[in-house]
């Protein structure tokens, strides 16, 4: 596995450097294989080195409840940013809140699944996660419309 992520990476990055390079003269040549050698050892390092693998394997429902999401945030936002235009607000806008939310383990499924959440409460124009911190059941989300937690602690996006 390790020599054909290799290779593959070697070949990309080669062909990108003559791509961007312009020009396939003896000096081109050997940088990029340089180069080319010098990334390469260093994406295998990285690669060997990686710890937490991903389980990507989300319920339906977290697939269309963000993009439901963007629609009905679509118009909580509107309505607050027509409300500053009209009004011009005296500070600024919108909160920081915290959403419970169980993290799991280091297990690739909880791994896969906190990526989906932070990526699907990211998603919708009325939020985006601030912070997930370590060791506590919750996430820091600003939001600038207000919007009750969600009671759903495993899929809260």
């Amino acid at each position: 596995m390790d020599g054909l992520f290799a290779a593959g990476v070697s070949c990309a990055l080669f062909g990108l450097y003559l791509l961007f390079a312009g020009t396939v003269g003896a000096t081109e040549l050997g940088a990029g294989l340089a180069a080319t050698a010098l990334v390469t050892g260093l994406a295998t390092v990285v690669h060997r080195g990686r710890t937490r693998r991903l389980r990507l394997v989300p319920p339906a429902r977290v697939l269309l409840r963000p993009l439901l999401g963007v629609i009905t945030d679509s118009g909580r936002v509107g309505t607050v940013l027509l409300r500053a235009v009209l009004r011009r607000p005296a500070g600024q806008a919108g909160q920081v809140v915290r959403q419970s939310f169980r993290q799991g383990g280091e297990n690739p499924a909880d791994a896969g699944r906190r990526g989906i959440v932070v990526l699907a409460a990211s998603l919708a124009p009325n939020g985006y996660v601030l912070h997930v911190p370590a060791g506590e059941d919750a996430m820091v989300l600003h939001r600038l419309a207000p919007v009750p937690p969600s009671p759903d602690r495993d899929w809260p996006a």
